[in-house]
């Protein structure tokens, strides 16, 4: 299952958002819950290969001559945003500014994803969201360092200074060496921007959830979409470093999920 380690943040997340003042046709009653849930894709079998679309699951990866095999996989994010529909992008908003940007402060988090999670599980609610249509979400892949926002984090979690993903496994090369056991970290520390279609439509007094899925399978495949990329030649200043950090953001989605299965409710209904 997925284990889900959340740090520095129930404060935040006691605080109801503020509602968008410029926006008449948002109900001013108490609001919904929005939960967040992180998913992974299902396996595709014991033999999973690079060829055959496979997702993130305990199985092996393979090109036909490298295997990579993922053990766990840490992510460090902060700071969740949710805009409305037809409303200017959250990138210009301010703090206290009047818009139709809710944003939703976490503190750093840090999300454990071994592979061998089902459905999705939930990792935060916000309370108190104004009724209304949601057609994007954003939030940061984050690198924790010395400052007072992220102090507390890096005192539970001191390995993760400077470091937003880290990841354990092994890869074997092909060359008769065998499996050898990898540790990649990035400091890559990106905002991302994700549209929610079809849009969140959030109604008063009721509740919603959203599930981030992350698909790690393929964070190691080079830009031919078939070769296997040594983890080892992608952490932060090795030559894949920019492959790999594409790669990551490509791997990411978000859809709206109230039965928490792990699936998009639009594919399932």
């Amino acid at each position: 299952m997925i284990r889900l380690k959340l740090l520095w943040m129930v404060p935040a997340l006691m605080l109801p958002l503020a509602a968008a003042c410029d926006d008449t046709s948002t109900p001013t009653g108490e609001g919904a819950t929005v939960s967040f849930s992180v998913a992974v894709p299902a396996g595709a079998g014991a033999a999973a290969s690079v060829n055959s679309g496979a997702l993130f699951a305990m199985v092996p990866v393979t090109d036909g001559v490298q295997t990579l095999e993922i053990e766990t996989v840490e992510l460090v994010l902060k700071e969740i945003e949710l805009e409305m529909q037809d409303s200017e992008d959250c990138d210009d908003h301010l703090e206290g500014e009047d818009d139709s940007c809710e944003e939703f402060e976490t503190g750093p988090f840090l999300l454990d994803l071994p592979p061998d999670a089902t459905g999705a599980v939930q990792a935060f609610e916000i309370p108190g969201v104004p009724a209304g249509t949601y057609d994007e979400v954003e939030f940061e892949i984050h690198a924790p360092e010395s400052d007072p926002g992220d102090d507390e984090f890096l005192l539970a979690n001191p390995g993760f200074d400077g470091v937003s993903i880290r990841v354990t496994g092994t890869f074997d090369d092909g060359q008769g060496g065998g499996a050898q056991p990898f540790v990649f970290v990035s400091d890559m520390s990106q905002e991302q921007e994700m549209d929610l279609a079809p849009p969140l439509l959030v109604g008063d007094g009721g509740a919603a959830n959203i599930t981030l899925q992350v698909d790690v399978t393929g964070w190691f495949i080079a830009a031919d979409g078939v070769t296997l990329i040594d983890p080892a030649t992608a952490s932060t200043g090795q030559p894949n470093e920019s492959v790999v950090e594409e790669n990551i953001q490509n791997s990411l989605d978000v859809y709206e999920d109230d039965d928490h299965d792990g699936e998009d409710d639009e594919l399932d209904s």
